[in-house]
């Protein structure tokens, strides 16, 4: 079975090349738990118990902190499985009772893109079939999922939510199912879980919770998405120049800003305006971006910003986040993510945190000092915030 799992080790370089070791616990049981091993070549798919304790694995930690005992030798065949995903939401559903009424209108959103153009009545209580297009997904990219719902006395509502590169993403080469739920209430904090056949390895490097053991929460939207892997992506180069192509593929508004629940806004990146006039964004959501590129050579500093309209008499707000080139720039010929918010209210505070490729993993690539990953950092409540893509010119 595939139990709740957190990753309570650290893979050097060299090991990770090779092997990485994946601790899965089970709390019911006597604290023997197994162990995924990801590896480049394809091996038997089980072989067989072992209770000895190997140099790698003498660091593995059970979540409540005791250590291994034995292991459950599995080995993950990633060979010939493209790294993008070809992600479908194929089923949107309503736990409890949402205040759009007993049939609520919603407009679904996957990866930043809405699927269909209006609203869709959908009854409260029940699970929709959806038929929409899917998305190609790049595995080192965060995901994200959404609904507007629809309100004929007040402002519609926006319920998203972004997953990390490694809260959705797995190198197995069969098909699986993730299931995500954003409770009603604003700002709530959104819970996942994961199917896949029996026979599948997910070699997932996040803690998470098998369906068959999750529950929805009560009043709750719950998004059904099959992530199966897509055509393959173009290899990454063996060299690359020091220059690195920037591309700011998404916006995001946490929160509420102050320019009303459509902001106009005028984006910015590395001091050139991505295009003329503004843009109306909607407050809650992700929004897809295709605005060209900048290449940015590897010792300068990057910024991003908006310029968000206000209506007369007030001036319009500025919001411009620097990162010197130690917080974005790795010489990996991979590409990898860069999230970056900034507050709107408050102290301004700016944050940021990369999504690393495995690819890039498998060689040897790493954070930088004082950089965070995606995984551990948390998304300012009240915040804008840019995801660039970072690839090798």
């Amino acid at each position: 079975n595939f139990l709740k799992m957190r990753f309570a080790t650290k893979v050097n370089a060299a090991v990770f090349a090779a092997t990485v070791i994946i601790a899965v616990a089970d709390k019911s049981s006597n604290r023997d738990g197994g162990i995924l091993s990801l590896r480049t070549r394809s091996t038997v798919v089980n072989a067989g118990t072992d209770t000895s304790r190997t140099n790698a694995t003498k660091g593995a930690r059970l979540e409540d902190g005791s250590p291994f005992n034995g292991s459950d030798r599995r080995s993950l065949v990633v060979d010939d499985c493209p790294t993008h995903k070809k992600v479908t939401m194929y089923k949107f559903c309503i736990e409890g009772d949402c205040d759009a009424g007993s049939y609520g209108g919603h407009r679904l959103k996957l990866d930043g893109d809405w699927l269909y153009d209006g609203y869709r009545d959908y009854l409260e209580g029940q699970c929709h079939n959806i038929s929409a297009p899917s998305r190609v997904v790049e595995a080192w990219k965060s995901l994200t999922v959404g609904t507007e719902e629809h309100d004929t006395t007040s402002e519609n509502d926006s319920y998203f939510a972004t997953m990390t590169a490694e809260e959705w993403y797995s190198p197995t080469c069969a098909t699986y199912e993730i299931e995500l739920a954003v409770p009603h209430q604003y700002e709530a904090q959104h819970t996942l879980c994961w199917s896949a056949s029996v026979e599948t390895e997910l070699g997932a490097l996040f803690e998470y919770e098998t369906c068959d053991q999750w529950t929805a929460p009560a009043e709750s939207f719950v998004w059904k998405l099959k992530v199966e892997p897509a055509d393959p992506p173009p290899p990454v180069p063996a060299s690359c120049k020091p220059e690195k192509k920037i591309t700011m593929y998404k916006f995001c508004i946490e929160g509420d800003c102050d320019s009303g629940a459509q902001g106009e806004h005028r984006l910015r990146l590395d001091g050139h305006w991505l295009y003329n006039g503004f843009r109306d964004y909607r407050e809650g959501q992700c929004h897809s971006l295709d605005l060209g590129s900048k290449t940015i050579e590897a010792w300068k500093s990057l910024t991003v910003a908006t310029e968000e309209h206000d209506n007369w008499p007030n001036s319009n707000d500025h919001y411009t986040a620097t990162l010197e080139n130690d917080k974005w720039y790795n010489p990996t010929c991979a590409p990898y993510e860069i999230r970056v918010a900034q507050e709107h209210t408050g102290a301004k505070t700016v944050t940021s945190c990369w999504n690393l490729s495995l690819a890039a993993m498998w060689k040897g690539v790493s954070l930088g000092a004082g950089v965070s990953s995606c995984s551990e950092w948390e998304e300012p409540a009240q915040s804008f915030i840019w995801m660039l893509q970072v690839e090798a010119v």
